[in-house]
């Protein structure tokens, strides 16, 4: 697809007059990437519609000013919704493992790094908006939204009131760890591993919010499987790191984390079913996003929202197949 004008001439206005645009793999959002390359000068330009794209340089500088290592922002258009950033690598972490390389020691330096951000970090920034139970409930509420009408079980407004009270309601145990500065989609498909060690990039939309966010990002990221083993490992290794920090209270927070993460990722493919944007490898997300969504409700930290999902999306009708997808 090629660059607008706007795009164009921001290119040039910025060092790139006449780049070669190279269209670079998309997220979940309405998110536009490129790679744009001008004799030895590399860039990715990013178009966000509608997106806070002013606020890019100031959220760089905050996760630089707490040690971590994200993609600069050279440029920015805010009425465009266009931004230029560094391009720290050809390949992302999770690239790296789809090409074979070990996803041990990738994964073991995304620890090392949460780690490190929440001992630089041990209070939320008042600068960035917080992740309340008001949020979170909102967003799993695309569940609601989105995810079930695509399977041909719309919710009823009474029914999706009673999912945000339940969800409100049992949110308390997320934060009842510390909060921090949290880049919000924390998993190896948003660092590019270099000598200088990982460099995090699509962090626009960081929030004020548990520590155990990122990590259950991470250990529960619906884009691959991983280890069991390693996963327990990684959650062992985060603990040893501070232990002030109860067991058991990391547990249920990464639970509940888990549940609202896998429910909101349901409702964002259910979008992308609507609107005729699923693409076929995100078939098998629905799939691990629904495997880690019922380990989680089984903890009895969600007893309070199991019992709406049994309800609305027996278990019976939640794989793929019977869901529309197969």
């Amino acid at each position: 697809m090629p660059l607008s004008s706007t795009a164009d001439a921001f290119l040039a206005a910025n060092g790139f007059a006449g780049a070669a645009a190279e269209p670079v793999a998309a997220d979940w959002s309405a998110r536009a990437f490129w790679r744009v390359t001008a004799g030895e000068a590399r860039a990715i330009l990013m178009h966000w519609p509608d997106g806070a794209v002013a606020d890019l340089p100031r959220l760089a500088r905050l996760f630089a000013d707490h040690g971590v290592r994200v993609a600069a922002v050279l440029a920015v258009d805010a009425a465009a919704g266009l931004a230029l950033m560094e391009d720290v690598g050809l390949l992302t972490a999770a690239e790296q493992v789809d090409a074979g390389a070990p996803a041990a020691p990738l994964m073991t330096a995304a620890v090392d790094l949460l780690i490190a951000l929440h001992r630089a970090c041990p209070a939320p920034p008042a600068d960035v908006p917080r992740f309340d139970a008001g949020t979170a409930a909102g967003r799993a509420a695309r569940f609601c939204d989105w995810y079930l009408p695509s399977a041909g079980r719309p919710v009823p407004a009474a029914a999706r009131d009673e999912f945000l009270r339940a969800w409100e309601t049992v949110w308390p145990a997320a934060e009842a760890v510390p909060l921090t500065l949290v880049h919000y989609d924390f998993h190896l498909g948003n660092m590019i591993a270099g000598d200088g060690g990982l460099a995090l990039i699509d962090f626009q939309d960081a929030v004020a919010g548990p520590v155990a966010f990122d990590l259950a990002c991470l250990l529960q990221d619906v884009r691959r499987d991983y280890d069991p083993a390693l996963l327990a490992g990684l959650r062992d290794r985060y603990l040893a790191a501070f232990p002030a920090l109860p067991p058991e209270r990391l547990d249920r927070a990464v639970a509940v984390i888990g549940a609202q993460r896998a429910t909101q990722i349901l409702g964002n493919l259910g979008r992308a079913r609507i609107e005729g944007r699923l693409r076929p490898r995100q078939r098998g997300d629905i799939a691990r996003a629904w495997a880690r969504l019922e380990r989680n409700l089984d903890h009895p930290v969600l007893a309070g929202v199991k019992p709406w999902y049994d309800r609305h999306a027996p278990p019976e009708s939640r794989r793929p197949a019977s869901m529309g997808d197969g």
